[in-house]
């Protein structure tokens, strides 16, 4: 029996190549799929519990535009909970191109101003979702 299924997974991954074993990869359109990471920041001791912290996945292909398109994002209210903030970014498939470069940020807003950004954001390329990111965001000078 187990035989069987390593021949399968074998043969599959010989049809299908690696994508066949990625767990995030988008190859069905419109398909649900999530981004997974957490978010560190420095200079704060702790988050007030008002705080809110914003994911969102651009997409970077348009470079002649100065404002890239949100195709995703999710505010999640901290209610006092404290670094590292865990996130779960839903998406559907369908709006996650072949061809296109997307980059995913964050920040963190404090009563009504942003207080902490991006410091380097995560970028990939098309359908190769990463796994699970980690978001490093600095206080806005």
């Amino acid at each position: 029996m187990h035989l069987c299924r390593l021949t399968v997974l074998c043969m599959a991954f010989a049809l299908f190549g690696s994508n066949f074993l990625l767990a995030n990869d988008t190859s069905s359109e419109g398909q649900p799929v999530s981004l997974h990471g957490e978010i560190v920041f420095s200079g704060l001791d702790a988050l007030p519990w008002d705080s809110s912290v914003r994911i969102y996945l651009e997409d970077m292909t348009a470079a002649s535009n100065p404002q890239f398109d949100v195709v995703a994002q999710r505010t999640i209210v901290t209610h006092g909970e404290q670094i590292p903030i865990q996130f779960t970014l839903p998406l559907s498939g369908a709006v996650i191109l072949e061809d296109h470069d997307y980059l995913l940020c964050a920040d963190i807003t404090i009563g009504m101003r942003r207080q902490f950004v991006c410091k380097e954001g995560v970028s990939f390329r098309g359908k190769r979702l990463p796994e699970y990111v980690k978001l490093v965001l600095q206080r806005v000078s």
